[in-house]
């Protein structure tokens, strides 16, 4: 078993994550090996400061979900934003542009995940 919060990711900096704003808090939680392989690819927990982002980009293979776990901000995708908060969750297609954004006052705490097509 491995228990999220036994990962030692809450320190770890990444400054400009895929070109964001500020650094953010966080990394590979687990990877598809640590998921039985399959269509998992992984599992990331990230903490992002207020006015940080996760900068736009996108995956041409598989869908990325994004689950808000705590405070809100902006997930953009292909060019449309949209308010996000606790609770939210967010599919990205294969081929969307998408980035996340704080864009409050508060840190914005968030699971993300990717499954590809095989």
């Amino acid at each position: 078993m491995k228990k999220l919060n036994a990962i030692p990711l809450e320190n770890v900096k990444v400054s400009g994550l895929h070109d964001g704003k500020g650094a953010v808090f966080g990394g590979r939680a687990l990877q598809c090996a640590d998921l039985g392989g399959g269509a998992w690819d992984f599992v990331d927990y990230w903490r992002m400061p207020p006015h940080t982002s996760i900068g736009e980009h996108l995956h041409e293979e598989g869908y990325e979900l994004y689950f808000i776990i705590r405070g809100h901000g902006v997930m953009t995708t292909n060019g449309e934003p949209c308010a996000v908060q606790a609770g939210d969750m967010i599919l990205n297609e294969p081929g969307d542009r998408h980035m996340l954004e704080n864009t409050s006052s508060e840190d914005l705490y968030c699971l993300v995940t990717a499954v590809i097509e095989k």
